[in-house]
């Protein structure tokens, strides 16, 4: 499948801004918690959409988009935040949250775009948590400084 990259961003139109998101983002992020997530978390999907909006709308959380090539129709995404981390001084992009239904060419050429944009943006440290076997190909000028093992716990 061929597909282009862009950024998806609130505009000055609430209610445009919502359409976008919810036409590029929803039906996708559905279907990635179903195919990818529902298992490793084993909870059902319950989105903070009062935090999504007010950091999409800050502009804080950032949503990479793959499209069809031709087409408008979204079928991967990135989705991560900036931040200053509170000890010292960075601009940090952390990867929340990633689907390219699998295809792994795809999510190459995706972070290879993301992490260019993320240069473009300000950011100069990239902040990734996730599966040992599910690491992001992560290139073009940043490299790994150091590895911190990340924890999940539930109460019981």
């Amino acid at each position: 499948m061929a597909y282009y990259f862009d950024i998806l961003e609130p505009t000055e139109n609430f209610d445009e801004s919502l359409d976008a998101l919810t036409k590029n983002l929803g039906t996708l992020y559905m279907e990635s918690w179903e195919n990818d997530k529902r298992n490793i978390y084993n909870r059902p999907f319950n989105l903070n959409i009062a935090t999504f909006a007010h950091l999409w709308f800050s502009k804080s959380l950032k949503l990479f988009i793959a499209y069809e090539e031709g087409t408008d129709k979204a079928v991967g995404f990135i989705i991560g935040m900036v931040f200053r981390p509170l000890p010292y001084e960075a601009s940090v992009f952390q990867f929340e949250d990633w689907y390219m239904g699998g295809d792994k060419q795809m999510e190459k050429d995706m972070f290879k775009y993301a992490t260019d944009a993320i240069r473009f943006i300000g950011c100069d440290e990239l902040w990734v948590a996730d599966r040992a076997d599910r690491m992001p190909p992560i290139a073009g000028g940043w490299k790994e400084e150091n590895n911190f093992q990340f924890r999940r716990y539930t109460k019981r």
